[in-house]
């Protein structure tokens, strides 16, 4: 009876040389293979064919089935002495004759059991092709050899995942495929030439610069572990940013992934990376772990690297830092003497305050006011387990920045606690990259205090060259220091890191604007809106884009989404009139007006109204709300200078003496 199969075949490496020397040990190893084997066989429902010497013919149900028993089998000898096996399985469709099995693929299965490394399994691409949607599994493709007596075509892969061995290429090169033999023809030197050509065009794009990492899989089996998962993640992502020569994708675009049903090739282009990383959590007792794979995508697609790593909790921060290291050796990313030291200097942490911590960082996301508090509970319970523990403290800031951006509770309040907390954070550990880029955005928006601010900045992204926050706004800071050219660097290098944030992508539209690049940021806005249309700052971006073009008309649009989206719907409603008496100046006024007389009321930045006032040409009150706003270190105002170089605001304004004066009392570039 024909029948679609899967053909498993084993092999005793050294059995021919043990048997020289000691026939009856022979004998005995071959008794114990059957003791041990037999019942895993039939515990994934196999069928114990024959026994050929030290070889064993083994039969299953499915791919799957053969390879889950060849792992288990592989981990069940590993420690019997000189039970030293290769695996080798193939699917297709044989003969089944009295209780034995025949045919071309059953030849294919053994011819292919020799490409196995000794304790490994090797695999033919037709098994390949049935595992390649099961992410447990990994596998290197190894070559299309000449197999004895065989007619089809097969190719050959070495399964890496479950701590199995990788076939060494050097062990089974003279057993692939040759070329054909009209190379030979060639002269030497053209050959000599065309392989020089081979190799730059096949590397050509082939290392890995950039990497993502995927969200994780949970497979702890216990419920209310959300809080771990996210911790793992953030833990290994932070140690893999800072290494200088891989771009690391940041969180907030990654996490897009999180229950996407993309395939491994498209979400790697969405993110322009050349690999992606994936893993598993892990959990037996008071230890955790991460089973990972390592997927290459660019030119092709070929899983690289599969380890499994497991650390009690106490010790996880060591487990993060040896991944990285790890990875960037795979990869053949050079480290530099600072790198190295620090993923090699990670420090034994107390669980019960690790735990407490990854608490703390998982509420932090949740971006409500209950989820804040309890996220500084916890960090406050770590920090009273473990008082040298830095992270929770450089969470704390964090919260209250976050406070700060989203308006909840006093803005001087968040203000206060934000710069206290990291403070006390970098005082602790000067390593923290979010703590510098949190004092970074102290110094510069509120202290106006720019070298300190730069100095900050740059310390932020020397620890985490992965740091997305910290190069946006670095180069926001450098745009606000009329240094257009140098920001792109680093705001470009933002859009690379994080390239699904629509936040990113407003204050990229902003930038162009100070690049003069007006239509490419109108696109860039328009981006961000189609994505998240209740974010004011790519209306803004747009408004100032049309208003530097000449265009006040087509700005007016942007200009009212904007006010719009602030929540200041009433003033959009009355903008209207005063559009139908003069125009945009006319909608300006009437807008500029209405704000100033609910900040009689309410506190609302006065560098908003002094924009209006300026573009509703209303001078005089465009200077006063101005000179308000540098009184009290509005934010915004620091931007005052790259606006003007921008053209944002109309001639006659940046010629006023006023408005150079208003630049030199604010220490802003003229």
């Amino acid at each position: 009876m024909r029948k679609l199969t899967a053909i498993m075949f084993t092999d005793i490496a050294g059995f021919t040389a043990l048997s020289a020397e000691d026939e009856a040990a022979a004998l005995v190893l071959l008794d114990k293979q059957r003791e041990l084997l037999k019942p895993i066989v039939e515990e994934y429902g196999g069928s114990w064919l024959k026994e050929m010497g030290d070889g064993l013919l083994i039969s299953f149900s499915s791919s799957h089935r053969a390879l889950d028993c060849a792992v288990r089998i592989q981990e069940a000898v590993q420690d019997i002495e000189n039970l030293n096996l290769r695996i080798g399985i193939h699917q297709g469709d044989v003969i089944e004759q009295d209780g034995d099995v025949l045919g071309d693929d059953v030849n294919i299965a053994s011819r292919i059991e020799p490409f196995a490394a000794v304790g490994g399994v090797a695999v033919s691409d037709k098994v390949y092709r049935d595992i390649s949607g099961d992410t447990d599994f990994s596998a290197t493709y190894l070559g299309r050899p000449k197999l004895k007596g065989v007619k089809q075509d097969v190719g050959v892969y070495s399964v890496t995942s479950h701590g199995l061995p990788e076939t060494r290429l050097a062990d089974v090169a003279a057993k692939l495929e040759r070329e054909p033999k009209r190379w030979r023809f060639i002269a030497p030197a053209a050959m000599a030439a065309f392989a020089l050509m081979l190799y730059l065009v096949a590397g050509r794009g082939s290392k890995i610069n950039s990497i993502a990492l995927l969200p994780f899989a949970d497979e702890t089996g216990l419920a209310g572990q959300e809080y771990l998962v996210s911790g793992m993640y953030d833990g290994l992502l932070g140690e893999l940013s800072k290494i200088s020569a891989l771009r690391v994708i940041s969180r907030r675009s990654a996490m897009q992934y999180l229950h996407s049903d993309k395939s491994i090739t498209q979400i790697a282009k969405e993110l322009n990376v050349d690999a992606l990383l994936e893993a598993v959590v892990i959990q037996t007792g008071d230890s955790i772990g991460l089973r990972l794979q390592l997927v290459q995508t660019r030119p092709t697609e070929r899983n690289l690297w599969s380890q499994e790593y497991r650390r009690t909790i106490s010790r996880a921060y060591f487990m993060y830092s040896e991944i990285a290291l790890a990875l960037a050796e795979k990869i053949s990313i050079k480290l530099t003497n600072q790198e190295e030291a620090d993923l090699a200097n990670a420090d034994e942490v107390n669980p019960a305050a690790y735990e407490a911590y990854l608490r703390g960082r998982f509420h932090s996301y949740g971006f409500t006011a209950p989820d804040f508090e309890l996220a500084i509970k916890y960090y406050e319970e770590s920090l009273n387990i473990a008082p040298k523990f830095a992270k929770p403290q450089a969470g704390i800031s964090m919260i209250w920045a976050s406070r700060k951006v989203l308006a909840i509770g006093s803005p001087f309040e968040a203000m206060r606690e934000e710069r206290k907390a990291a403070r006390a954070a970098v005082k602790m550990d000067s390593t923290q990259s979010e703590a510098h880029r949190i004092m970074a955005i102290l110094h510069a928006w509120t202290d106006w205090d720019w070298p300190a601010a730069e100095a900050a900045f740059k310390k932020a992204i020397a620890i985490n060259p992965s740091n997305a926050d910290a190069h946006i706004f670095y180069g926001h800071f450098l745009n606000m220091m009329l240094r257009p050219e140098e920001s792109s660097v680093h705001m470009e290098r933002a859009m690379l890191l994080d390239p699904l944030n629509s936040f990113f992508r407003g204050l990229y539209a902003i930038h162009l604007n100070m690049m003069k690049k007006y239509e490419r940021a109108i696109t860039q806005a328009q981006m961000a809106i189609n994505v998240a249309p209740n974010y004011p700052l790519p209306y803004l971006a747009k408004w100032s884009a049309h208003m530097a073009m000449g265009e006040p008309d087509d700005g007016l649009e942007a200009a009212t989404a904007y006010l719009h989206v602030l929540g200041y719907e009433s003033i959009v409603g009355d903008m209207s009139e005063g559009f139908a008496r003069e125009g945009y100046r006319g909608a300006m006024r009437i807008a500029a007006d209405k704000l100033a007389a609910e900040a009689e009321n309410q506190y609302i930045k006065p560098f908003a109204i002094g924009y209006l006032y300026a573009h509703s040409r209303v001078d005089d009150l465009a200077f006063e709300w101005f000179n308000k706003a540098k009184d009290v270190h509005d934010p915004a105002m620091a931007y005052l200078s790259a606006f003007a170089h921008a053209n944002v605001f109309p001639d006659a304004m940046r010629k006023d003496p006023r408005f150079t004066e208003l630049l030199r009392s604010s220490n802003l570039p003229e």
